[in-house]
C-alpha cells in the first residue's frame, strides 16, 4: 500500500511544464527558429540604453547634471557594486548568454521541419547580437572574458580576461560570421 501511494506521489509530480516551452517543443517551424533572437532586441538595449549608455558617456564628461546618479559620476565615488556599472555587464552578458545557446544548440534541437536557411539566419543573427554585446563590454570595460559555451562556463566559472585586441578580433570574427551566413 505504502509503494503504491509513493509510486503515486511520484506519477503527480513528474508533470510536464503547462506555462512554459522546452526545446523539444519549440523549434519545430520555421517561425518558432526565427523567434528565437526577438528577446535579444529588448534585453539590452533596454537597460543598457535608456540607463547606462548615456550615463557612462554624458555624465563622467560632466554633461546632464540632473540625471539621478550624476553625482555618483562626476565625483568619482563609483564602486564595483553600483547599478550603473552592474546593468550593462548584465545586459551584455545576458546576451551573450542568449546567443551562445542558439549558436551550440538550434542545430541540434531544431526540427526537421525547420528550413536550413532559417537556421543559418537565427545563428548568424546570434553572431551579431554576441558581437555588438562585446563591443560594448570592450569599450566600457576593457579587458573581459571571451564565454563561448555556457555548459562550459557552469562547470567552471572561474575564467580569465581576455587581452583587448582579443576581444575585437573575436568580435570581428562574430561580425563577418554574421555578414556572411545572413539570409536578410
Amino acid at each position: 500500500m505504502v509503494w503504491q501511494l509513493l509510486l503515486a506521489a511520484e506519477d503527480f509530480l513528474d508533470r510536464p511544464s503547462e506555462d512554459s516551452y522546452s526545446s523539444d517543443q519549440f523549434y519545430n517551424s520555421d517561425e518558432q527558429v526565427a523567434r528565437t533572437t526577438y528577446g535579444m532586441y529588448g534585453a539590452m538595449w533596454a537597460p543598457y540604453y535608456t540607463k547606462n549608455f548615456y550615463a557612462l558617456s554624458e555624465l563622467s564628461s560632466g554633461n546632464c547634471l540632473a540625471y539621478a546618479d550624476g553625482p555618483e559620476l562626476i565625483q568619482f565615488k563609483l564602486t564595483s557594486d553600483s547599478t550603473i556599472l552592474l546593468d550593462p555587464w548584465r545586459a551584455c552578458f545576458a546576451i551573450v548568454a542568449q546567443a551562445n545557446n542558439l549558436i551550440n544548440n538550434i542545430e541540434k534541437n531544431a526540427t526537421s521541419a525547420v528550413s536550413r536557411d532559417v537556421i543559418k539566419n537565427t545563428i548568424a543573427e546570434a553572431h551579431f547580437f554576441r558581437g555588438i554585446a562585446y563591443f560594448y563590454l570592450v569599450r566600457l570595460y576593457g579587458p573581459v572574458p571571451i564565454i563561448e559555451d555556457n555548459l562550459a562556463l557552469a562547470k567552471d566559472p572561474l575564467v580569465n580576461t581576455n587581452r583587448i585586441e582579443d576581444v575585437y578580433t573575436f568580435i570581428e570574427n562574430d561580425f563577418k560570421f554574421a555578414a556572411s551566413k545572413s539570409k536578410i
